[in-house]
């Protein structure tokens, strides 16, 4: 589990310091998938860097499992916008990165790594270097590195944000066959609303600068397939559109 309590951030500026986040009390049930929804500016890449471990200086608790956040000992993944893949190593150096990271390299044999590359389509791929790939086959290599290395949990920052949108509901689906197998307790930052229904069993509505929560909602949607389509998954967009607009007019 993830626990947040009264979290607060700041950054220094050159009068003084300026506020992003301001008393976050969140908690993200092991094994569950949480969606961040907030406008530009709120502070939703902070919390995840808190979460990371990335950012350490910040008032309030933080723990994994009852445990500080500290990345030496705990395996956590990140995906970033732009997927996180380093251009001079191979899809394969790539995927690997985060087990070298964790000196556990020996701990995902071949085999799992073959079976990994074809759950997501990107077998045979795995000598090519990120220029030579697509943004669609990029974030499969991004999303084999993170679940091959099993982590504690998984942190995404806007994800599938550079894709188009047939491609984006495609990794969605990717992502969530992914899930279901491995059940990693996952943080996802999005300012799509159809996305935080689509992925997020409980969604959290951040407000605009400083950030604070407006909302927790838990989705009744989750795993009921793809409804997109659905006027119940339209009907619920709305309304949690009308929740986000009336958060970030009373910020």
């Amino acid at each position: 589990m993830i626990h947040v309590q009264n979290l607060c951030v700041k950054y220094p500026i050159p009068d003084g310091e300026q506020r992003i986040l301001d008393d976050i009390s969140m908690e993200v049930p092991a094994g569950t998938t949480c969606a961040v929804i907030g406008p530009s500016g709120c502070g939703k890449s902070t919390l995840l860097k808190v979460l990371a471990g990335i950012i350490t200086e910040y008032d309030g608790a933080v723990s994994m499992d009852g445990q500080p956040i500290l990345p030496a000992k705990q395996r956590i993944g990140f995906i970033p916008q732009n997927y996180g893949l380093l251009p001079w190593k191979t899809v394969r150096e790539n995927i690997y990165l985060g087990l070298k990271i964790k000196g556990s390299q020996k701990q995902a044999p071949a085999d799992e790594f073959h079976a990994m590359l074809r759950q997501l389509g990107i077998d045979g791929l795995e000598e090519r270097y990120p220029r030579e790939l697509s943004g669609g086959q990029q974030q499969r290599a991004g999303l084999a590195r993170s679940f091959l290395l099993r982590p504690d949990v998984l942190l995404m920052d806007e994800p599938f944000s550079a894709l188009d949108a047939i491609t984006r509901e495609e990794m969605q689906d990717v992502f969530l066959a992914l899930w279901q197998e491995y059940q990693v307790t996952t943080v996802l930052v999005t300012h799509y609303v159809e996305e935080a229904l689509y992925l997020g069993q409980k969604i959290v509505i951040l407000s605009s600068n400083p950030g604070h929560i407006c909302e927790v909602l838990d989705n009744p949607l989750f795993g009921s397939g793809d409804i997109r389509q659905q006027p119940e998954f339209f009907q619920m967009g709305l309304e949690l559109r009308n929740l986000i607009k009336r958060g970030w007019k009373h910020s």
